[in-house]
C-alpha cells in the first residue's frame, strides 16, 4: 500500500509540465517466507526540476506516510535527506562548452537537454559550506554529458543505474577533447 501510494504522488500532485520523479529503489523486510515481518525499510529518491516542486514532494511524502501509518495502525519513521541541490548550469558557461563541443563533434551530436540528474557538481555551482571541500559562494559552470552508449550490437541498451551498465571507452576521448578545446578557447579569450 505504501509503495503504491508514494508512487501516486507524482501523477496526482504534480503539474505534468513540471517534471518530478519518485523511485522506490530498495525494499527490505523479513527473512522467512512464512513470517510477517515486524519491520520494513524502503529507500527512495525524489528528483525535481526546481526547489518548489521538491518542497511539494517532500511534504506529500510525509503526508502519505502519515496517512498509511494511521490507516494500518503502523509506525512509519521518515528520514527525508535532501542530498543535492538542482544542477543549474550558468548560461555563459553553457555557451562556452557548446562552442568547444562543436569544435570537436558534428553539430548533430550537440544537444541541449533538461534532466533531473542528481550530481555533487551542483554544490560547486550553488556553493556550500556543508559539502566536503566546497566552501565557496558558488562558481559559474556547466555540467554536460558525453554520449557513451556501447557501439557493440551484442551489448544492447543498458541504462545508467543498471548492474549491466557499460560504456564505450572511446567516448572518454571525446570528453577530454571538449575540455582541451574549452581551455584553449578560454586562453585565447583572456
Amino acid at each position: 500500500h505504501l509503495i503504491t501510494a508514494l508512487h501516486s504522488i507524482v501523477s496526482r500532485n504534480q503539474d505534468p509540465s513540471n517534471a518530478a520523479v519518485l523511485t522506490i529503489g530498495s525494499a527490505e523486510a523479513g527473512e522467512a517466507p512464512n513470517v510477517i515481518a515486524g519491520r520494513a525499510r524502503l529507500k527512495a529518491t525524489v528528483r525535481a526540476l526546481d526547489s518548489a516542486t521538491q518542497a511539494i514532494m517532500k511534504r506529500r511524502v510525509q503526508e502519505v506516510c502519515d496517512g498509511i501509518a494511521s490507516t494500518f495502525g503502523a509506525k512509519i519513521c521518515l528520514n527525508y535527506v535532501h542530498e543535492a541541490p538542482n544542477v543549474i548550469n550558468d548560461p555563459e558557461a553553457s555557451e562556452a562548452v557548446k562552442k568547444a563541443a562543436l569544435a570537436v563533434v558534428h553539430p548533430s551530436s550537440v544537444q541541449t537537454i533538461t534532466t533531473m540528474a542528481s550530481e555533487d557538481f551542483a554544490f560547486y555551482l550553488k556553493g556550500s559550506s556543508t559539502f566536503p571541500g566546497v566552501a565557496v559562494p558558488g562558481v559559474k559552470g556547466c555540467f554536460f554529458f558525453v554520449g557513451a552508449a556501447c557501439k557493440a550490437e551484442e551489448a544492447g541498451s543498458r541504462a545508467h543505474h543498471n548492474a549491466a551498465f557499460t560504456i564505450d571507452e572511446d567516448s572518454m576521448l571525446v570528453g577530454a577533447s571538449v575540455f582541451v578545446e574549452l581551455v584553449q578557447q578560454q586562453m585565447c579569450a583572456a
